[in-house]
């Protein structure tokens, strides 16, 4: 069990490469199911890939932290990592933000923008899951059974292609950012600090 006191940067970036990594493997395994038209078990590792891209999200946000002097909890980093919720709530943030938000943040309503997120975060939340368990369990709908690949199509499994290689994509980008901060880490907390 990894205490406390022995979470640090260098821990936090090795974790966000692995994540990456296994994010990428999923992808790439996806890609090859969907090739040959496993559609739905293909929308799951692509699911299983963009919650591994949120955790990169997640541990970044742990480096700030401890970048910026705050000391990390073990126990509450394992809870983010692990929880669909929290990985499903990072992600919505790579989302586009919906006219009602837009419209309320060009009208400086920082509270009903904010409001307007949680309603695009609760909706993603809740169709990720939907469409994860569609894509693995047989369901009874409406007086019959329905197996994946009779509800799930290929242009779901195409659009969440693209949606995981952006994801992947971006999240590079903040596994450069914590090889940085490892490499300087008072640059890192002058960066933190600063902004």
């Amino acid at each position: 069990m990894v205490q406390a006191n022995s979470l640090n940067l260098a821990t936090l970036s090795e974790g966000a490469e692995k994540c990456l990594e296994n994010a990428e493997r999923l992808f790439k395994d996806a890609r090859t199911l969907a090739g040959n038209g496993s559609y739905s078990t293909a929308v799951f590792l692509y699911q299983s890939s963009i919650e591994e891209c949120a955790k990169i999200d997640l541990i970044g946000r742990w480096a700030t932290s401890l970048l910026g002097g705050a000391a990390i909890d073990a126990a509450k980093l394992k809870k983010s990592l692990s929880a669909h919720r929290s990985k499903n709530n990072a992600n919505a943030y790579d989302l586009k933000p919906t006219q009602a938000e837009l419209l309320a943040r060009s009208a400086g309503n920082w509270d009903a923008a904010r409001s307007e997120f949680a309603k695009t975060q609760l909706d993603f939340r809740d169709e990720s899951m939907r469409l994860r368990n569609a894509a693995l369990y047989v369901d009874f709908r409406d007086g019959t059974f329905v197996a994946p690949q009779d509800i799930v199509p290929s242009a779901t499994a195409a659009a969440l292609e693209k949606f995981n290689m952006d994801h992947i994509h971006a999240k590079r980008g903040m596994v450069a950012l914590l090889k940085r901060w490892l490499d300087n880490p008072a640059h890192g907390h002058d960066e933190i600090t600063n902004f």
